[in-house]
Order: C-alpha cells, then structure tokens, then sequence
C-alpha cells in the first residue's frame, strides 16, 4: 500500500501525527516503489518556456502527491487515495501520499519533497492547495499536476484541466505535455490565478468553510449578492507599470490570464497565463442591477470600458492602495492580508502538467 509522506524535519507536528510517524527519521516522502529495477531520473529535462513540452520520462517520474482531506468536494480521502494506488501507482516509478492537516506549511513540505527526489508533485485539493504547492515548486524544475477535489477549482478550469478525478488521473498516468506558467508575487509569496481586493475578497473571508464543503460555489455566491446589497464603492490608487491613476471601485482584480477576452472561455485560454503579463480589472457597479447589466455586456462583449468596467495590463508590477481603511486582499481564493498590495509579475515561475495536445 502507497505509505504516508512525513512532515519536514522543522515542521511542527500535531501529537497524533507525530505518534504516526516517530519510527525513524521523518522526511518529507516516504517512496513506494512498484517496479524497483526502474530507476527514476532526478532531473527533468523540461526547458523552462512557455511553449509545450512532452514528458518522455513519466514512467520514471517519482510523484509525491498532496491530498488536502478538507477540500470541498474530495468526499471519503481514502477513495482518492485507492484511486491514486489503482491509476498512477502502476504508471510512475514510484508514488508517495502527504495528506494536509491544515497545521503545516505546504511549501515547505513540498520543497522537501522536491529536495528527497520527487520529480512530479500533484496537488488533490482545490485552489489554496494548489497555490500552496506552487510556492514550494518556484525556482525548480519539478511540475505541477493538478487533481481538482476543492470547491471552485477555477484555476485547473481557467486552464483546461478535467474537471472529474479520473480523467486528471488520466493526464498524469497516460500521454501528457508540460507548459510553463507565470507567477505574481506579492512579498514572499507566489501566485498563479489572481490577486484581488473589494467584494470577493470580502466574500471569500465571510464565506463559512462548511457551507464551502456543503454548497460548494454557490455558497460564495449567495455570501457575494449579500455584499451587493447597500454596496458603496471606495477611492483607491492603482499603479500600473509606474502609471498612477485614481480610481473609484467595488472590486480590483489582477489576473495572471484574462477574462471574458477569448470567448468561450470565461478565463483565458490557457495561453493568457504564460504570456509574461498581468490583467488588471476595475470594476465600479453599484448595484445588482449593474452587475447583472454589467455581465451582459461583457458577455456579449459591449464596450467594456464603460466607467463601470475598465481594463488595464502590466508586464512588470501592479500596486493597489485604499484611500479609506485597509481592505482585505485574496489570492488564488484564499484572504491573505489587506491593502495595500504589491503584485510583481514573474515569468515561467512554474511547471504545469496538461493534457496532449492532438496527434502528441
């Protein structure tokens, strides 16, 4: 049976899973190896460009593979964990399961795992798992596969992952390509999907994780039409590249891909995200009325910039300051701290696993 990844030496352990796991040194993967006379390679070849990249090594990838138990839409762990030993075990050469307690830094649990030999890190949770993980990938040359158990999972749809376990399982078992993406840093910390301040910010803190795990997406939308209500938009500065402007707002949002720019698709396509800019959206709708009008026209692609929606881009930073208090900042879905904030955009940060492309 896969066995359990220990935590990192200097992480700290609740008394249970210390119990667990006080036989021997801890380290951050405990490997299993179903076929031991294949040695896994501990380099990746994959050059770090934007461009795709097929994965003639994956038989000899050795996958440590990050469950978050607490996402919202992974049910009983262990059926994740039987899926994990029935469809990756038998393809990689070896495969070893963290499961998160939520007391640990994911980072550094991962950049241990990269550190004990891992070669292929997937993160089974939703988008804070996922963010958690790509922090301890940055600066090394181990991809990123994604299984999307959590509740939005708008980052692996933003880049065309499959929405059910076993066809993710399926892209990192079978045939299956590597892409760069960028990355946005604010301080020490690294971000893939978006930045953003006002009312989902607002919404994401207010949202109750049980009603996360229970409704799913609908719970941040009933918590977002909450705020619409008596909404008031503030005064803010954003900085764009060195250009300052003043500005009114309900919602700033920075995006590592675009939004409503290439329909069908609501985020990106999936080219947006390793283009080496950043999207920034100002949104000043007052009212239900006006994001339901706003919506529209966006959908159909109305002159967006109308005053109630203007777009701006950066390929080098974006910083967003409150004129009045300090709101709170979310990235990648989880609220982090309050303005103001800094987003630095940072080139071919991380690795991704996607599906082939036809005829791969």
């Amino acid at each position: 049976m896969t066995r359990r990844c220990s935590k990192p030496r200097d992480s700290v352990l609740p008394s249970r899973t210390r119990a667990r796991n006080s036989s021997g040194p801890p380290t951050s993967c405990s490997r299993r190896a179903p076929k031991p006379a294949r040695s896994a390679s501990w380099r990746s070849d994959f050059s770090r460009r934007s461009e795709r990249v097929m994965d003639t090594q994956r038989r000899a990838h050795s996958v440590c593979a990050v469950l978050n138990p607490a996402s919202g839409h992974i049910g009983d762990p262990e059926n994740v964990r039987a899926l994990l030993e029935t469809e990756l075990a038998p393809h990689v050469a070896s495969l070893a399961v963290y499961e998160t307690t939520g007391e640990e830094d994911i980072a550094a649990v991962t950049r241990a795992a990269v550190k004990d030999g891992a070669t292929m890190v997937v993160a089974a949770g939703g988008d804070g798992t996922v963010a958690a993980v790509v922090n301890g990938l940055i600066g090394s040359s181990v991809p990123l596969a994604i299984l999307p158990v959590g509740t939005g999972n708008i980052f692996a749809r933003a880049v065309r992952l499959p929405a059910a376990l076993k066809p993710a399982l399926s892209v990192v078992a079978g045939p299956h390509e590597v892409i760069s993406l960028d990355a946005m840093k604010v301080g020490d910390t690294f971000f893939v999907l978006n930045v953003s301040t006002g009312i989902s910010s607002r919404s994401m803190e207010d949202t109750l994780p049980d009603n996360k795990k229970r409704f799913g997406v609908v719970a941040y939308v009933w918590t977002v039409l909450g705020h619409i209500i008596g909404l008031r938009s503030d005064r803010f500065r954003l900085t764009v590249d060195g250009r300052s402007i003043a500005l009114n707002a309900t919602e700033i949002l920075v995006s590592s891909g675009t939004i409503t720019e290439h329909p069908p698709f609501a985020l990106g396509p999936r080219e947006t995200f390793a283009d080496g800019r950043i999207e920034v959206y100002v949104v000043d709708a007052r009212s239900t009325f006006e994001y339901v009008r706003l919506f529209f026209r966006t959908l159909f692609r109305v002159s967006k910039d109308d005053g109630r929606l203007r777009h701006y881009t950066a390929t080098e930073r974006v910083r967003i300051e409150s004129r009045r208090g300090k709101h709170p900042v979310q990235g990648d879905g989880e609220v982090f701290g309050t303005t103001p904030v800094e987003a630095t955009v940072i080139p071919d940060a991380v690795l991704l696993v996607v599906p082939a492309s036809d005829g791969a």
